[in-house]
């Protein structure tokens, strides 16, 4: 049964926060609603979150995952099926990609393997969709968030790994040093002569 404008039911949307971060809760509060004080005692509350989630408390909690702008809507009714509605808005932030690390050896030799892996922090739901792109400091690129890549000369190189979320992106780098190794050791092919 559909409900009816009016009726002395004002339905008032309320938030402590309207500009949050993915997965920071905000309270949402419809307490100031009214109606006739006959009615007022048999109020329900209905909130669409605008995400596909629904609330029906007439005090709630909620956390948006996904980064964008949200229209919140109150729909207030009381037992005589008359009903009033109210929204309002909510900004939900992109959290980027935080703490980034490389972990991996500081030295190696020329031509030497040099293996890395890159470690990053995100939400929840973005973690799984981080790109991770890098770049060895000799012309050549890698991608993954597990590399490996081989230097021809010595020298020192700086690293950089660079990490999207789809949306935003962080960097970090760090320096390493390729050597030229030591020839290796041949036996000793001298023949002693005794006397």
């Amino acid at each position: 049964v559909l409900g009816v404008f009016g009726g002395g039911v004002v339905a008032i949307a309320s938030a402590d926060h309207f500009t949050v971060f993915e997965d920071e809760p905000i309270l949402f509060n419809a307490s100031e609603s009214t109606d006739t004080p006959s009615d007022k005692g048999g109020l329900n509350y209905t909130w669409n979150f605008g995400d596909g989630d629904y609330g029906y408390n007439v005090a709630l909690t909620h956390v948006f995952t996904t980064f964008g702008i949200y229209v919140v809507t109150l729909t207030v009714t009381d037992d005589n099926n008359a009903l009033d509605v109210d929204s309002i808005e909510v900004i939900v932030e992109n959290i980027p990609p935080h703490h980034l690390v490389i972990v991996g050896p500081k030295t190696v030799n020329e031509e030497q393997e040099f293996n890395s892996v890159g470690i990053a922090q995100d939400t929840t739901l973005d973690i799984a969709k981080l790109e991770y792109f890098w770049d060895f400091g000799d012309g050549t690129v890698g991608f993954g968030w597990d590399v490996s890549h081989t230097f021809s000369e010595q020298g020192d190189y700086t690293i950089s790994l660079r990490v999207s979320d789809g949306k935003d992106t962080n960097e970090t780098s760090i320096t390493i040093l390729v050597r030229n190794p030591p020839p290796p050791n041949t036996p000793n092919t001298t023949k002693h002569t005794q006397h």
